[in-house]
């Protein structure tokens, strides 16, 4: 599995989801069944490489900003949600992070990233 691969996971998921988190888990980890073990496991890392790139202070601090405090815990969630919204917003943020502000402003949704971290 490339990166590609993956961001087609994420997206093809996000799409057939209709944006719910919970179903959109359920359908990565249906895919994720079909594929071979070694496949499975590449998604893993590239997830967590995406994840550790986003997980940095500045993130952090434009989220803590708009909310006056995030826990470790929901920043956690907020950086798996972020990779569930697929590349353009992952990588729109990553490289801006004063754009978090028109993705999360609408809600909370982020919070249920958790389900990505399972």
């Amino acid at each position: 599995m490339n990166k590609e691969q993956f961001w087609h996971i994420i997206e093809d998921s996000k799409r057939d989801s209709k944006n719910n988190i919970e179903m959109q888990e359920y359908l990565v980890k249906k895919t994720l069944a079909l594929l071979p073990p070694e496949e499975e496991i590449a998604y893993t890392h590239i997830f967590h490489e995406f994840y550790d790139q986003v997980h940095n202070e500045n993130v952090w601090q434009e989220l803590a900003n708009l909310f006056d405090y995030v826990s470790d815990d929901s920043f956690d969630y907020f950086c798996a949600w972020l990779i569930s919204c697929g590349k353009t917003v992952y990588y729109a943020v990553l490289h801006n992070t004063k754009l978090i502000k028109e993705f999360v402003m609408d809600g909370h949704e982020w919070i249920e990233g958790e389900f990505f971290l399972r």
